[in-house]
């Protein structure tokens, strides 16, 4: 593996949303298909369930259940977890790092921060401290040059009154990172930040649940530097193949899809065939005996690349043809802003 493909490959995603959106699923999903078993540090009852439902083997040896807190996690990684990436990155083996939940290691560590400093009359030492352990946490990933993944739970927007201005504070919705201050930091230094929320304008027979990535949203903190669309399927791997990125398939249909994907959805959106024709053909591609996980997975990634590539060329669109009257009257009156579908569903609260 070359080093410019090394390096496209060293993204840091960030993924939040309520619980039971397909976080971790999608975790797995993406970043577990490959030769080389991801490095996971989380709670093994909620995440090995899916290497079963997917067909995935996993490697016990690269699985660390999440840590007493921030701390604890940095301490696993700098005894040799980061050096042994770096090493196997080195020689051209990519090893993705995959962390869920984030949201849990903020609280447990505020917790703890809290409880070294029960009786201290200096109210923001502890959010000092705390501060400083997401700092160390964020200069370690950034350094480190390997892909990380991390899941976390939703905090709602709020407004709320400064105790040194007295002025009312909004704060966007996004990441659950114990204190509602530093939302942001995390999103600051990844290359992408999803937000995976409900979607009921999505087709009854579907997963009801869409990914997000609006950066002018004015409620969430979202955003890409690779420039995914604004709102797609929850297809992390599909997303990330969409610009480039080299996400491998798992063996048993490593072979079929890459040779037959792309081609039918480029029938099915020249309208040479019905998206049913096209999920007929492509079993009809598979070995025999192929398991139905893996028939499953083939199916969804063609749908989802489908409706990906509809997404991309509706925003080409933008560019090629004049926006509808409608439109024009729109932008003419002050205050008229556009509906987003992320921000108008309903969300659980936030863990902040």
């Amino acid at each position: 593996m070359n080093e410019a493909l090394l390096s496209q490959l060293a993204i840091k995603i960030l993924v939040y949303g309520v619980p039971k959106k397909g976080k971790t699923r999608d975790m797995v999903r993406t970043w577990a298909s490959g030769t080389e078993a991801p490095f996971i540090v989380g709670d093994p009852d909620s995440v090995i369930p899916h290497f079963a439902s997917l067909g995935l083997p996993y490697n016990t040896k690269r699985f660390r259940r999440v840590p007493e807190d921030i701390p604890h996690l940095q301490a696993l990684l700098e005894r040799g977890t980061i050096a042994t990436l770096r090493g196997y990155r080195e020689k051209g083996r990519v090893i993705p790092l995959l962390i869920d939940d984030w949201s849990l290691l903020c609280d447990a560590t505020m917790a703890k921060v809290e409880a070294d400093n029960e009786g201290n009359k200096n109210k923001f030492k502890k959010i000092d401290e705390f501060r400083a352990c997401i700092h160390e946490f964020m200069d370690q990933i950034q350094l480190a040059r390997i892909p990380v993944h991390l899941n976390a739970h939703e905090a709602r927007p709020e407004n709320t009154v400064s105790e040194k201005t007295k002025q009312e504070v909004f704060y966007m919705g996004g990441p659950a990172m114990a204190l509602r201050t530093i939302r942001d930091w995390i999103p600051s230094i990844s290359t992408e930040v999803y937000r995976l929320a409900p979607d009921k304008t999505r087709p009854d027979n579907a997963f009801q649940v869409s990914c997000f990535c609006d950066p002018a949203d004015e409620q969430y903190i979202m955003g890409s530097r690779l420039n995914i669309p604004k709102r797609s399927p929850v297809n992390t791997a599909e997303l990330l193949r969409s610009v480039g990125k080299a996400i491998p398939w798992p063996a048993p249909i490593a072979e079929v899809a890459a040779q037959h994907l792309d081609q039918l959805a480029t029938a099915v959106l020249d309208e040479q065939l019905t998206a049913i024709a096209a999920n007929r053909e492509l079993l009809s591609k598979c070995p025999s005996g192929l398991s139905r996980s893996h028939q499953l997975w083939l199916l969804q990634d063609l749908t989802d690349r489908i409706e990906i590539r509809r997404c991309q060329q509706n925003e080409l669109d933008r560019f090629l043809k004049d926006p509808p009257k409608e439109d024009l009257a729109a932008v003419a009156k002050p205050g008229t802003k556009p509906v987003n579908a992320a921000t108008s569903q309903s969300s659980a609260d936030g863990w902040d």
